[in-house]
């Protein structure tokens, strides 16, 4: 009798220290125009929902463990999250609050609206599995760069915010190696690089977005940042690894570049004049 006393014992313990199933709401979140228009089109659970125009494919939202979450709406920010019934509940770290409807959870997309149920977003779920914040491309540590200066900035920080753009995508690609990504959207993010499917090439200055110019503190110390890795690129070239996998490539890619960065401005490069 006491035998089995004790199995029972044992056998409800070895449950109870079995470990929860993930939070599904546990992902990278990466917000998709086609997909909202046509959530807007079938909708039925909110009457003429509309989209954002605002946002586009670079806007994500990643939610980590221990209610912690990085963000890009507009401007990059970090936080607390929680889920209260059908409510997400962000705190960023200046203890703003936003909340948003779930509309709809699957297991790879999201719907969101606004409390109002006006506007409607919806968000593809991709894996996320990072052991610290420099295995995750949506930390603070790689996006630095998309936070705008507040004042002119001197050599050596124009240098690091390109570096720290450059670590951004190659965290962003090792994720997608490490995931087995089939598809990252590279044609969004604001950078002064158009990237392709296995490349990329510098992209005309007048041909910049928006969003990337408004990171520096004004047009001269966004050019001067171009032309810092303008003269880098005409000095230098990038050694492509001999693989065909482009994730792979493009990793590589943007360590060298990195590196480059750590080095001097070219002596070709205009001074700065603050």
């Amino acid at each position: 009798m006491k035998a089995f006393i004790c199995c029972s014992i044992l056998t409800i313990h070895l449950f109870s220290c079995q470990a929860k199933p993930r939070d599904p709401l546990l992902k990278a979140w990466l917000y998709s125009d086609e997909a909202t228009q046509q959530e807007i089109a079938a909708s039925e659970a909110l009457p003429r929902p509309v989209a954002d125009r605002e946002l586009t494919a670079d806007q994500f939202l990643e939610l980590g463990e221990n209610g912690l979450y990085n963000a890009y709406f507009r401007k990059y920010e970090t936080g607390k999250w929680k889920r209260e019934d059908k409510t997400l509940i962000l705190v960023n770290e200046r203890k703003e609050v936003t909340e948003w409807l779930i509309v709809r959870q699957e297991a790879k997309k999201l719907v969101l609206s606004d409390k109002m149920g006006r506007r409607i977003y919806v968000f593809e779920g991709y894996p996320t599995a990072f052991q610290t914040a420099r295995q995750n491309p949506f930390s603070i540590v790689h996006n630095k760069w998309r936070i705008p200066a507040t004042h002119k900035e001197t050599d050596a920080e124009l240098r690091s915010r390109l570096k720290n753009h450059f670590s951004f995508w190659e965290t962003y690609f090792q994720w997608g190696l490490d995931s087995k990504i089939d598809l990252l959207n590279v044609r969004s993010t604001p950078s002064l690089l158009k990237l392709y499917g296995n490349g990329f090439q510098l992209q005309y200055y007048e041909y910049l977005f928006t969003d990337w110019k408004e990171l520096f503190y004004d047009t001269a110390d966004c050019r001067a940042a171009y032309e810092r890795f303008y003269y880098k690129m005409y000095e230098k070239k990038v050694k492509w690894p001999e693989t065909e996998n482009r994730f792979q490539r493009m990793v590589s890619a943007f360590q060298q570049l990195q590196l480059w960065m750590d080095e001097k401005s070219s002596p070709y490069a205009r001074p700065l004049t603050h």
